[in-house]
């Protein structure tokens, strides 16, 4: 022990003050977006404000305009976009945020690097005394470009200002007003409309800036500040330190709840996978049902970690059984509960509708999703009676948007589970008959809705081609004997699904046909014929109006418009592909003849023929021409090579409206390359081969 103390010996005794002064307004700021040898020490600071309470922090930077590295025509542009003609004149009299008519100065904008700085102080070494002054909070500066959102905005405001003052040349006729009257604000709904995280941020928003004065660390007034770092009160003495050895170290290393209270909160997204080791399994079901909202059965055994000692076989049947309380089955995999999401007492955030009507809504949604792999919102409005937004919210849960299709359940079919486990799925279909007939009481749909159950899932989705083959087989399998009962005691032949519970995203060309060769009428008379190209050519206009569409998605549109429609329409009874292309010259729609590369030849026909319209009526039809004949020569192209080629055919430069017409109908960009145009809906193909 004698050679260990000798080995660290006491090298100085300083003795410790506390400064208290500033404490209350001491802050640290950090820059981490800055290196640390370029600091803003010798920048010009035009301007600061401070929100105590908030503790949030901007200062006003200059710029300097006359340097080497200054691109004077590009900041009078940002200038004159964000401050209009208040940056050269008027400048008093407007609110203008630069001083000049240049891009004169930059903000810097902070955010909180901790919620908690209690733990953190400065400290001051002099004379062999240590100072130390607790800090109020640490905050990060960061560049702001809010000035490029609002030059943004003014522009668009500017163009459609002249738009309308170029197209109105009469008075606007008298609208008459709705005048509605709010109902009274019980107790519990001004509690959760005061405790919503959109009211706390609009009483962020209200706190007033406060302007303060900035001083360089070089002048009278900052040294003045600094001297208040030391401890004015220097003879008073601190109570005795009264703590054992064991004692102090437990102050030095908090205990495992305190830190765990300490710790930076998660967004509400993300999941801590530590956090989720400590739970109980239950409680690490829940919150990855919570968290994810829809998972398949394997991903969800692979997430968790129960005990140790229990092998593959019975880890499942403890995740099995712990998962049926939290969530219900749909298409072979697992959706959270709505009375998890919505539980009793609470409302929507968005309309203030109470949790029993929102677990309607959304039961009836899950129970659409185990009718089809698409739904369209529209239909789920009409029969919930729910808001869009709340409807949005709920679908964005469990499904995709595709455009022009509608809502695509987020993950495929698993069969394998429903193989694997086919008692759970016969549970699962008793459950959601009983939540059919319920649904259909209180939300009043017509009965002829229910078009099918989750009988029909396995063999109406074309995804899972193979797995419905082995299905339809005879075999041993306990899961194979269930489904093969299902369809034999008056269950539909999964050769003969409706057509509504086709996959629309997986769907080939042979199953279109094959879904609708099946319907009783026939194409064959003359009359029916012309009927049926009459709607088709009025479908092609609607849907290929300012887009362009392959003839597979053609198909799979005409699919989704056969599903919806009533007994007796005329597309019900079958379109061939001979009538349905047909139909699109007939409409005045052209072929894009596009120059694929030789590695996407292997993509099948049907997706490689593209169809648009050259002319939709208005000033851009020139320019749509021109971009639709440059795709025979290239399967990309420029906004330069668009130009020059206007230039050879002596057209006039479009305007920026035209481009942006021709632009939003018929290009897409991918990924970050914001140069090169692809023709809209091939980027994918072209940039995959």
């Amino acid at each position: 022990m004698a050679d260990e103390e000798d080995d660290d010996p006491v090298v100085a005794e300083v003795d410790v003050y506390l400064a208290q002064t500033l404490a209350n307004n001491l802050f640290l700021f950090q820059y981490p977006v800055r290196p640390a040898t370029m600091t803003y020490d010798n920048v010009p600071h035009i301007g600061a404000r401070i929100k105590p309470e908030q503790q949030k922090v901007e200062v006003e930077l200059a710029i300097n305009t006359s340097g080497a590295n200054y691109y004077g025509p590009r900041g009078e542009q940002i200038a004159h976009d964000v401050d209009g003609l208040s940056s050269s004149s008027n400048s008093e009299e407007k609110n203008s945020f630069f001083t000049s008519d240049k891009m004169d100065k930059q903000v810097l904008t902070s955010s909180l690097a901790t919620e908690d700085a209690n733990r953190y102080a400065v400290g001051v070494l002099r004379q062999g005394e240590l100072h130390l002054t607790p800090i109020c909070g640490a905050l990060q500066l960061r560049p702001s470009f809010e000035y490029l959102n609002k030059g943004e905005s003014n522009v668009r405001q500017n163009t459609s200002v002249t738009e309308e003052g170029d197209s109105q040349d009469e008075e606007d006729e008298a609208k008459p007003l709705t005048v509605k009257f709010a109902r009274p604000e019980t107790d519990r709904a001004k509690a959760q409309r005061l405790s919503s995280f959109k009211y706390l941020e609009k009483k962020k928003a209200e706190e007033p800036w406060k302007k303060v004065q900035f001083y360089n660390p070089q002048d009278h007034e900052a040294a003045s500040e600094h001297k208040l770092l030391f401890c004015q009160s220097m003879e008073s003495y601190s109570p005795e330190f009264q703590v054992n050895a064991r004692d102090y170290l437990k102050v030095l290393t908090p205990s495992t709840s305190q830190e765990e209270s300490s710790e930076p909160r998660l967004p509400s997204n993300v999941l801590s996978m530590t956090q989720l080791k400590t739970m109980d399994l239950p409680d690490q079901v829940k919150a990855l049902l919570i968290n994810a909202k829809v998972i398949s059965f394997s991903q969800l055994c692979r997430l968790l970690s129960p005990a140790r000692t229990l092998s593959q076989a019975a880890k499942e049947v403890v995740v099995l059984k712990c998962v049926q309380q939290y969530a219900v089955l749909v298409q072979g995999c697992w959706v959270v509960k709505s009375e998890l999401l919505y539980p009793e007492g609470s409302i929507s955030p968005n309309s203030g509708i109470p949790a029993d009507i929102l677990c309607r809504g959304r039961d009836y949604i899950m129970w659409r999703f185990n009718q089809s792999r698409v739904v369209v919102r529209q239909d789920i409005k009409t029969v919930t009676k729910l808001p869009s937004e709340d409807i949005k919210e709920m679908l964005d849960q469990m499904a995709r948007m595709r455009i022009a299709v509608g809502w695509e359940f987020v993950l495929p079919h698993d069969v394998e589970f429903i193989q694997k486990h086919p008692d759970v799925y016969k549970q699962q279909l008793t459950l959601w008959e009983a939540k059919c007939q319920a649904l259909q009481k209180q939300l009043n749909f017509p009965k002829h809705e229910k078009i099918g159950d989750m009988k029909r899932m396995n063999s109406s989705d074309p995804s899972t081609s193979t797995e419905n083959k082995k299905l339809s087989k005879p075999s041993k399998s306990k899961a194979n004997h269930i489904m093969n009962n299902d369809l034999t005691n008056g269950g539909p032949n999964p050769e003969e699904h409706s057509p509504m519970e086709v996959d629309c995203k997986e769907v080939t060309s042979n199953n279109v046909n094959h879904a609708i060769k099946k319907e009783p009428m026939p194409v064959a008379n003359g009359e029916h014929f012309a009927d049926a190209l009459k709607v088709l050519q009025e479908f092609v206009r609607e849907k290929l109006h300012r887009t362009v569409l392959s003839f597979a998605e053609f198909k799979k549109l005409l699919l989704l418009r056969q599903t919806a429609s009533s007994p007796g329409d005329p597309l019900c009874a079958g379109v061939p592909d001979v009538l349905l292309e047909k139909a699109i010259i007939n409409a005045g729609a052209t072929e894009i003849d596009l120059k694929w590369p030789p590695a996407a030849l292997s993509i099948d026909t049907q997706s490689r023929r593209f169809f648009a319209f050259r002319s939709i009526g208005d000033s851009s039809d020139q320019y749509r021409a021109v971009v639709l004949d440059m795709f025979s020569k290239s399967w990309s192209l420029t906004r330069k090579e668009f130009s020059t080629k206007v230039a050879e055919q002596n057209l006039p430069a479009p305007s920026r409206k035209d481009w942006m017409i021709v632009q939003q109908d018929l290009l897409e960009r991918y990924g970050n390359n914001h140069m090169q145009w692809f023709l809209r809906g091939t980027s994918s193909m072209l940039v995959g081969t």
